[in-house]
């Protein structure tokens, strides 16, 4: 005796399952009989179908986890300081010299908001400016500003702000890039 069926994984025959036996059955297979080997199969191919799917997830998110990797180490060697957030100004990935000026690692700053970082002025200047550039969806270059940091002493950065954009195309935040150039202008006021 034999009955089977094909084992179908995305709509392609994968293999067939079958049941046999040397032995005859002693009647032929009835409809429930094929319905319930085909239920098996239909089962069978749906676990297959799911193996491949979490396979192929699990690759995906294996290779977003390198490149975000890629990307942070890219980031940690610059001398500027980069934050990426999202629009209610959460931070999302943060670079080595941004989070040194916080006295944190990168991922210490990864969901903090700017208002638990910085003094409220600047902290509400930042959301402000940061606010601008979501609304505008253009760029901020060069914008040099300043703040008094610890033991009373005026630090100066020329800060960049890109709005960034999702796969949709719609603006999902703000990237922030900002070079320390207090050396400069303590130059530049030395020569006046």
């Amino acid at each position: 005796s034999y009955i089977g069926t094909p084992v179908r994984v995305k709509g392609e025959v994968w293999g067939t399952l079958s049941f046999a036996s040397r032995d005859t059955l002693g009647r032929g297979f009835d409809p429930q009989d094929r319905d319930f080997v085909e239920l098996l199969a239909a089962i069978l191919g749906g676990e297959m179908d799911r193996d491949t799917l979490d396979a192929q997830m699990n690759a995906a998110m294996e290779e977003a986890e390198h490149a975000r990797r890629e990307t942070q180490a890219v980031l940690d060697r610059l001398p500027a300081m980069v934050w990426r957030k999202d629009l209610e100004g959460h931070i999302l990935q943060a670079n080595d010299a941004a989070a040194r000026l916080a006295k944190m690692t990168p991922d210490e700053m990864v969901g903090k908001h700017v208002s638990d970082l910085y003094p409220k002025d600047l902290a509400l200047m930042i959301e402000r400016d940061d606010k601008e550039v979501v609304h505008s969806g253009k760029p901020k270059h060069g914008v040099v500003e300043s703040w008094t940091g610890e033991h009373g002493r005026l630090h100066y950065v020329q800060t960049d702000k890109m709005p960034t954009r999702n796969t949709a195309g719609d603006i999902d935040g703000v990237v922030v890039v900002s070079t320390d150039i207090t050396h400069l202008k303590r130059a530049e006021d030395e020569l006046r």
